[in-house]
């Protein structure tokens, strides 16, 4: 495995990067903006190496900053993992019960309008399973309320009941962010820094909630071009601060329908769950993903220092993606073996015996991410690429929901 040989000296990790620029140019049918991939390896040792631009200049064309192992970016859905972990450690503790009614903790009473009499648990949240659905928004702007973008039609499904099958819901996220703060009194951005990124020393943050200082190179953009400009200028689609520090982002009402991103003045703990993304507002770098990986691994194959779960929390995790846990699909069809999801993480096995690598991939705006550990071995992988010049086309089985840029990378990890 190639990039083992990093630890050996900057000759491998040139060597690598060399590598990994062809395959940013040549490794799909599309260019990317920029890559960066991250591994711990079995013995402990880090090794990364990255090609490519996290910032474009104005002109779109010339690389104000190259993408590093410590740039910042949004990694999208990997933000659930942040989540369960901070949901977790709330249960261990005994403040949060995985099967209690969330109405209990969020002070008003939620159903599902076609099973009024059926509760919605927290574990139902974190297994997609609370019949819940995202409908044409799933956030709130502020200062709307959660309870308010839950009362709007299509936000539930008419026809299953909670806790009967699997869909992926975003939504879910931002309900479990509506109880944690209130569980708290903390607002979500601030409870992620006390229960996760603090306690595991993982520089991180929500909406760039605890990030406004960090030097303005090591902020990245996620990017694509032009439709049909194969050639054309680097349009950002988010995060793009023109060079500047980055700021606190929410989303905020405007005359009835407009949004922007300001950082909100007021705001009631626990009455909009969905202020700074729990689904997918995390800014973490690919050093911290490896970091964050780290808190999946079994105790005796962590790397020494806080934990942030006890091996018993996270088995429950896997557990539920695992017979006869393991939930039907909601459109009656069983999730593929090679890639399910278990309790806030995705599991990812490509052949019966293989290694069993949990995690959780993102994938928003054109950016493609992922952190997977091998509870096996040890061994941590991160990826991030933050956009290509074009749609990419889907990866054949046993790569589920990946793109054929990710199916390369993971299949010959790093690189061909």
């Amino acid at each position: 495995m190639a990039l083992l040989l990093l630890s050996a000296g900057c000759a491998g990790q040139s060597a690598l990067s060399k590598r990994l620029e062809e395959f940013r140019r040549h490794g799909a049918s599309a260019e990317l903006a920029g890559i960066v991939v991250a591994q711990r390896n079995a013995n402990g040792s880090l090794a990364s190496a990255a090609a490519g631009c996290a910032q474009f200049a104005a002109d779109g064309r010339h690389c104000r900053s190259a993408i590093a192992a410590n740039t910042l970016l949004r990694v999208a859905s990997i933000s659930k993992l942040a989540t369960t972990l901070a949901t977790m450690r709330l249960v261990e503790r005994g403040e949060l019960n995985l099967d209690r009614d969330i109405s209990d903790y969020l002070g008003y009473t939620l159903r599902n309008p076609a099973f009024p009499d059926r509760a919605i648990t927290v574990r139902q949240l974190l297994a997609h399973s609370s019949s819940i659905v995202d409908g044409e928004v799933y956030w709130a702007p502020y200062p709307q309320t959660l309870r308010e973008l839950l009362a709007v039609a299509g936000h539930f499904d008419g026809a299953r009941a909670p806790g009967s099958c699997f869909r992926y819901t975003n939504l879910n996220f931002g309900v479990i962010g509506g109880v944690l703060e209130r569980v708290s009194g903390l607002r979500f951005d601030e409870l992620m820094q006390r229960e996760v990124f603090g306690p595991a020393q993982i520089e991180a943050g929500f909406n760039w909630s605890g990030l406004t200082a960090v030097h303005p190179a090591r902020v990245g953009a996620i990017w694509t071009r032009p439709e049909g400009a194969a050639d054309g200028p680097w349009q950002a689609q988010l995060d793009d601060f023109g060079g500047a520090a980055p700021r606190v982002q929410v989303q905020t009402l405007l005359n009835g329908s407009e949004t922007r991103a300001v950082t909100p003045t007021a705001y009631e703990p626990g009455s909009n769950g969905t202020l700074f993304s729990p689904q997918g507002g995390m800014r973490i770098s690919a050093q911290g993903l490896l970091a964050l990986g780290a808190q999946l691994l079994p105790a005796a194959l962590a790397p020494a220092g806080p934990r942030l779960l006890s091996d018993a929390a996270l088995q429950q995790l896997i557990a539920a993606a695992a017979p006869p846990a393991l939930l039907p699909d909601c459109d009656h069809e069983a999730q593929p073996p090679s890639r399910r999801y278990g309790l806030g993480i995705e599991l990812l096995q490509f052949a019966p015996g293989a290694p069993l690598w949990a995690g959780h991939f993102g994938d928003a705006y054109g950016l493609r991410a992922a952190v997977l550990a091998d509870r096996r071995s040890g061994e941590v992988r991160a990826y991030i690429m933050n956009g290509s010049a074009r749609p990419l086309p889907p990866a054949a089985a046993p790569y589920v929901e990946m793109d054929e840029a990710e199916a390369a990378l993971l299949h010959r990890w790093p690189l061909p």
